[in-house]
């Protein structure tokens, strides 16, 4: 069915302004709240709209029949004194780091488990079975290998940098390795994260990142790195 429907995301603060004068539904925080879902029209056309957005701001995930995609693009475009700029892939890698948000095969691999990543929260607790419920529940009481983290470099650091898959080290050991990687951002100083070992992971410690030869220093920050208290996303 995916190729059936045409999806947008449309975020930003004003864009429950905008999207509310294009449906009839409800829009406001209690009756469609964060992580939610609702079916409706926008546009004139029926929708699944989704509470999510991969970007750290308050937005909604749109799903349309793609016949009708291009019509609701442009009606959002044209919305009146929407000022709408539509923004691309590379942006949202951005904005969703930024947020702290991963990327499945890219920030964790075959191996990683749910706790590793920090996603234990998306476990249904009281369901009485799900796929995997065993295995998850088995690899919740054994110590964890590897945790996702946040990596920051200061404000105005102008030294090399590394890149995705470069191996962190303590000493001739190695701990973990970087998962994305920002040379720059919104937030003014360049930033990543990475999978390393639990003893590599406390806020605030420095780590050492082979690039080229050379020992980079850098530091462990808590995820997210944008916005940590969903603010612009009530």
């Amino acid at each position: 069915a995916t190729g059936q429907y045409a999806a947008m995301n449309l975020a930003g603060p004003r864009s429950r302004e905008i999207l509310s004068g294009m449906t009839d539904l409800d829009l406001g925080a209690e009756a469609f709240p964060y992580l939610s879902a609702l079916r409706g029209e926008v546009a004139g056309v029926r929708a699944l709209l989704l509470r999510v957005g991969f970007v750290g701001e308050l937005g909604y995930e749109l799903h349309v029949p793609a016949s009708q995609g291009m019509h609701v693009w442009k009606s959002i475009l044209e919305a009146e004194e929407a000022s709408v700029t539509p923004f691309g892939l590379e942006a949202q890698r951005l904005l969703r780091m930024e947020k702290g948000h991963l990327i499945i095969g890219h920030d964790t691999d075959a191996l990683t488990n749910l706790m590793e990543a920090g996603l234990s929260w998306t476990v249904g607790k009281d369901e009485s079975f799900y796929i995997g419920k065993r295995s998850t529940e088995i690899l919740a009481k054994r110590a964890q290998e590897k945790i996702l983290v946040g990596l920051a470099w200061d404000a105005g650091y102008a030294g090399k940098l590394p890149e995705e898959c470069h191996l962190i080290v303590d000493g001739s050991t190695i701990v973990g390795r970087v998962t994305s990687i920002a040379h720059r951002s919104t937030l003014g100083y360049p930033l990543g994260m990475a999978l390393v070992h639990p003893d590599s992971g406390k806020p605030g410690q420095e780590l050492t990142v082979r690039v080229d030869g050379e020992a980079i220093r850098t530091h462990v920050v808590s995820l997210p790195h944008y916005d940590p208290e969903n603010e612009r996303q009530v």
